[in-house]
């Protein structure tokens, strides 16, 4: 009886262990399986599984640069190609992910400066739609891109997530359009290209996102 208590004893004080040992040896694991990047464009992916700290390397520096924070990878397209980044955790634990870095397909979104919005049968484009017109990024980090017409009856507003005090190009998450006050989440939502387009002005924004099932463009001018 002694011998099966004592059993139990150590049962009781190796479960915890062994489920801690299970849960710091599972496999590591990404965010996205299929990634692809726009040269010239960064994007995110994040680390699972395994045990931190991570490190991460990548197979061509010179398709693909890859950087990590805590969980979260960062990868830059530099041009044409595949790369594979390799995660290693504390363990020595490996996790590899194909990346394929692809031709810029928004050449000709970055070509027109002009300030608009289309998506679903809405086109609004200054100079020739009347309103009004602004891209503001708010103290909570959110990036808003807003029509409002003469009568102030109807609305046009794109909301996406970015750095505090900061914008740059990549995929955004978390992004949504409201329409007259009717809200339809973004499926897919990336930042082309920030610049200014005279010197000493503020930044133009362009941004191509997928809502619906339906392609969206959206350019404007900082405010």
């Amino acid at each position: 009886m002694r011998n099966f208590k004592n059993f139990i004893l150590i049962a009781a004080i190796a479960a915890p262990l062994f489920t801690s040992c299970t849960k710091d040896n599972a496999d590591i694991k990404f965010s996205s399986k299929n990634v692809e990047i726009v040269v010239g464009v960064s994007d995110k992916v994040t680390v699972s599984g395994g045990e931190a700290p991570y490190t991460v390397a990548t197979s061509d520096a010179t398709v693909l640069t890859a950087a990590i924070s805590q969980s979260e990878i960062t990868l830059n397209a530099l041009k044409k190609g595949n790369a594979i980044i390799t995660v290693t955790d504390k363990a020595g634990k490996t996790g590899k992910l194909t990346v394929s870095a692809i031709d810029d397909i928004y050449t000709s979104l970055k070509g027109d400066s002009k300030t608009r919005f289309v998506w679903n049968g809405n086109s609004k484009t200054e100079g020739t739609d009347a309103g009004t017109y602004k891209l503001s990024q708010e103290n909570d980090g959110k990036v808003v891109f807003s029509w409002k017409s003469t009568d102030a009856k109807s609305t046009i507003t794109l909301t996406y997530p970015d750095k505090i005090g900061a914008m740059s190009t990549g995929v955004k998450k978390g992004a949504k359009i409201s329409i007259n006050g009717k809200d339809t989440q973004v499926s897919y939502l990336i930042v082309v290209q920030i610049k200014a387009l005279v010197a000493g002005e503020k930044n133009t924004v362009w941004v191509a996102f997928k809502a619906d099932n339906k392609d969206g463009v959206c350019v404007g001018k900082m405010s």
